[in-house]
């Protein structure tokens, strides 16, 4: 089971600080946006847009985890604006 931390709309749009997806590693960030989608269709418009963290790192779309990562942290981070 991994746990992915959600922030801004993404957070409301989940009603929820966090999501657990079930997923084998090792597992890419694509992978895990995949599940997260189906599992919470309402995180689906924000993932084309929002980039993810990995142990507070921007990471893309195939940076895998693997079982060996120390203090795996996953964020889904939805786009910011403001002025």
């Amino acid at each position: 089971m991994m746990r992915i931390l959600l922030f801004g709309g993404a957070r409301e749009a989940a009603d929820a600080t966090t999501v657990e997806v079930e997923l084998q590693l090792p597992v890419t960030i694509a992978q895990i946006a995949e599940s997260l989608g189906a599992q919470v269709p309402g995180l689906k418009s924000y993932l084309a847009s929002s980039r993810f963290a990995v142990n507070h790192e921007i990471v893309d779309s195939q940076f895998l985890i693997t079982p060996d990562l120390p203090n795996l942290e996953v964020a889904l981070i939805p786009p910011v604006s403001g002025g």
